[in-house]
């Protein structure tokens, strides 16, 4: 019951573990990789610090986080000015694919296994969204501009099979800080 634009699949402890509504078999889909007891509820989030975003950026972040794949920084707030960490960005991804596993190591000497970013890191290299510098992944370092959209791009080519434009360069003209990616 409820939109299921705010349904999750929500397991034992009530975390959301995602959930897309599939308009064909008017289901809620999930890969689910533990074993536990799951249900389907509406699990829509209000954040009191988004009301002055754009209605696109509102409704973004509210079905991002009744699926569990992002967060606010607690039940009511969730800082939509801040900064995003390398970490951050590489659990919305993973999460957002389907592809996280909370003991996937990267072996990076820089994360470990006691972060919460762990497996999200090694998730992350596994399935070449982000790779890190060696054995480093600067997890809690802010994400540049150029680096999410080396990230996308090579989100995009892998997953979706998005092709790169003939000349890269005539696309990236129309943008204005084109000179700082």
């Amino acid at each position: 019951q409820g939109d299921p634009t705010y349904q999750a699949v929500v397991d034992s402890s009530g975390k959301a573990v995602g959930g897309k509504y599939n308009p064909v078999t008017k289901t809620i889909d999930v890969k689910i990789k533990n074993s536990d007891t799951y249900t389907v509820k509406e699990n829509k989030k209000d954040f009191t610090d988004i009301v002055n975003k754009t209605k696109e950026m509102q409704n973004a972040i509210t079905v991002l986080a009744s699926k569990g794949i992002i967060n606010g920084i607690s039940e009511t707030s969730f800082a939509p000015d801040l900064s995003i960490t390398r970490a951050e960005i590489a659990a919305l991804i993973v999460r957002t694919l389907s592809k996280y596993d909370p003991d996937e190591d990267g072996g990076f000497s820089d994360v470990p296994r006691s972060a919460w970013y762990f497996g999200v890191a090694g998730s992350a290299k596994k399935h070449g969204i982000m790779v890190g510098n060696k054995d480093i992944f600067f997890p809690l370092d802010t994400i540049p501009k150029d680096q999410i959209t080396a990230v996308a791009a090579r989100v995009l080519r892998n997953e979706m099979k998005y092709k790169d434009p003939e000349d890269v360069n005539k696309e990236l003209s129309v943008y204005t800080d084109v000179t700082s990616l």
